[in-house]
């Protein structure tokens, strides 16, 4: 079987250096069949990540909104794009990786003062396909069945069944070792996302 680890260490808030190595490198248990989902150091690209507010010449700010590059398939979807701009900001992301492939599953990981977010794409298992880490249960978002699990390492996932075969993760931690914020971030994310989902 296949296991996901990240490992969200208590590195102090607001140092970039420290939060990209703690949020990114190795612990959590993820669900699944496979290799593991391990990034290493992550070291964001500056400007990855923008609010997509601009100066008006009243002086007032205009937002613009990128809708997400959607496939006909989930396979077609690169993960970064299942948040849009606004999702991003609306979650105070302040800096973004560019997607890879780990084992099976494509990674986005996104970076916020407090702890990371991190949706992957997953193409070859559904939902029925969780391995159970930790508390884990049931929930609907929007019209797709989900799952949250706490996992034994202080993280949050939250699963998005797409198709038998398919789902989004939603892994998320938090810096200060809160689960509970990390569980609702996840939620969250999760949220954001699902509207942004093609249906297969």
């Amino acid at each position: 079987m296949r296991g996901h680890r990240h490992v969200i260490g208590k590195a102090p808030v607001g140092v970039r250096g420290s939060v990209a190595a703690a949020v990114v490198i190795g612990a959590f248990v993820l669900a699944g069949c496979g290799a593991a989902r391990t990034t290493g150091s992550a070291v964001p690209e500056p400007g990855s990540v923008t609010t997509g507010v601009s100066g008006t010449g009243a002086g007032s700010p205009s937002t613009t909104v990128s809708a997400p590059e959607k496939g006909d398939t989930l396979a077609d979807m690169d993960p970064c794009d299942l948040l849009t701009t606004a999702d991003k900001a609306a979650l105070q992301i302040t800096e973004s990786e560019k997607a890879e492939k780990v084992g099976t599953e494509h990674v986005c990981v996104h970076l916020t003062a407090e702890g990371s977010v991190s949706p992957g794409i997953r193409t070859n298992v559904g939902l029925a396909g969780v391995v159970v880490n930790g508390p884990i249960s049931d929930l609907s978002i929007g019209s797709h069945q989900a799952r949250q699990m706490r996992t034994t390492t202080g993280g949050c996932f939250v699963f998005l069944g797409v198709t038998a075969s398919s789902r989004v993760d939603v892994l998320a931690g938090d810096l200060r070792g809160n689960q509970d914020a990390a569980c609702e971030l996840a939620l969250r994310a999760a949220e954001l996302i699902e509207p942004n989902l093609p249906e297969s």
